[in-house]
């Protein structure tokens, strides 16, 4: 099965790179705008968004959890070397927030990175932002709002996430 997933990504990955639709680099000229208002149940296209974003070399599967409301994924990573707190926080941030202005009725995103693990809502991040994310129409205006956010101090701000069994403020 593990190889069967493998494989699956790899032509994915593939095809990505050959049709120009993807970039090792998180943040330029990706064109996840395309998956705009996915849903959970898709999986090849919640696939496609997640190679879009940073830590994609350590990225290892995820699950679709559609079962019962709210809806969410679990993203499974390898544990990160020299990962620090401050640029965790970072990429975690990034990542959710592609992931609910794209995937229409995800509610949550756990973030797993070996055995820590952190969990990201789409309420607490919206309400952080201060608007609803679906309501972003394109690429250049969702990559702004990420960059103008990023800034240590905003990061700072955002709410506690629970990582490694400590707070992360």
């Amino acid at each position: 099965m593990y190889k069967r997933k493998k494989s699956f990504f790899f032509i994915l990955l593939v095809a990505l790179v050959v049709s120009g639709g993807y970039s090792s680099t998180a943040g330029d000229e990706t064109h996840y705008f395309e998956w705009k208002n996915t849903y959970v149940g898709d999986n090849s296209s919640v696939a496609s968004i997640l190679h879009t974003l940073p830590n994609e070399d350590y990225f290892i599967d995820f699950e679709l959890k559609t079962k019962e409301k709210p809806y969410g994924m679990v993203l499974n990573y390898n544990e990160i070397p020299g990962m620090t707190v401050s640029s965790l926080k970072e990429d975690v941030l990034y990542s959710a927030t592609i992931i609910f202005a794209l995937v229409h009725n995800a509610d949550w995103v756990d973030f797993n990175f070996g055995e820590q693990t952190t969990r990201v809502s789409r309420t607490e991040l919206q309400e952080w932002y201060g608007f609803d994310l679906n309501s972003n129409t394109n690429r250049e205006e969702l990559i702004k709002i990420i960059n103008d956010f990023s800034e240590d101090s905003k990061i700072r701000r955002f709410p506690e996430l629970k990582v490694w069994n400590h707070s992360i403020r």
